[in-house]
């Protein structure tokens, strides 16, 4: 009783023992979240899609009707064919979420049709059997000239109206003939001015590369209006005449660009993550 252990007292007057020894606090940067899409710059691409094609035709007898014998007869030169071509343009991020442009397009395309009908006689009249008439209107090609405006549903999806001035060659063709001698043709082509409106989906993929999907309406001015005539009937000619062709086309698009990544995010300021470690 009242003497220290032998241990305690050997150790009396030493230093403490050190304190284990702790990494110094570290500060690492977290890699920034990668900047959304910016859609401003140049772009040109492709397009494949399908085209719907529709221009009334009409036969006209004359010097009329009466005289000639034969009711006119309208019907529809209509079709759908096969459209490719290539698309340029240039857009401008006006807002963080608003996308206003011009694009420019052209289009191969063969869309359209024709029609071969019997004619009708008047009253008193009756034509010979396989007297008829054949009209038909085929496209060459389509080019257009359009704003774009789109509102950006995500940071790179883009959904958008778009609408402007529009071109078309289309190629006219028609004859009549009523067996027994009688036989006109016209074969003639133009271009066609018109509007076309419609709108789309398009997706920025990476930094240059979007693909889109797109539906336009086409409305061009009316078509040729011809005479011909026959010299072994010269006061029987036949007009035909062709009234607006409208379009639908529905394609597909691959577009390049030199859109850049937003410069408001490419530096986004520091982002540190306060770790420490011990060594015990």
């Amino acid at each position: 009783m009242g003497k220290a252990p032998p241990q305690f007292l050997g150790e009396m007057g030493k230093a403490p023992p050190p304190l284990p020894a702790k990494s110094p606090l570290l500060f690492t940067k977290a890699p920034p979240p990668p900047p959304p899409p910016g859609w401003t710059g140049f772009y040109i691409g492709g397009d494949a899609g399908a085209a719907w094609a529709n221009t009334p035709g009409t036969w006209n007898p004359l010097p009329s009707p009466t005289t000639f014998g034969s009711f006119p007869i309208t019907a529809n030169d209509r079709g759908t064919a096969f459209l490719g071509g290539a698309h340029a343009g240039y857009d401008d991020q006006v807002m963080p979420d608003w996308v206003a442009g011009f694009e420019g397009d052209w289009m191969w395309t063969k869309a359209g049709g024709g029609f071969t009908q019997p004619w009708i006689g008047e009253p008193g009249f009756a034509p010979t059997p396989g007297s008829e008439s054949t009209m038909s209107a085929n496209l060459s090609w389509l080019a257009s000239a359009r704003a774009r405006v789109g509102y950006l549903v995500t940071p790179d999806i883009m959904a958008y109206a778009t609408g402007g001035a529009a071109w078309a060659r289309v190629d006219y063709s028609a004859n009549a003939n009523n067996t027994t001698g009688y036989f006109v043709s016209s074969s003639t082509a133009s271009t066609q001015s018109g509007y076309t409106v419609g709108g789309g989906v398009e997706w920025m993929m990476t930094g240059n590369w979007s693909v889109r999907a797109e539906y336009l309406y086409y409305h061009f001015s009316k078509g040729e209006n011809v005479t011909a005539t026959t010299a072994a009937s010269p006061t029987f000619p036949s007009n035909f005449a062709w009234a607006a062709t409208t379009i639908g086309v529905a394609r597909a698009g691959l577009t390049t660009n030199s859109r850049r990544r937003n410069r408001d995010t490419e530096n986004p300021g520091f982002s540190g993550v306060f770790c420490c470690s011990d060594s015990r």
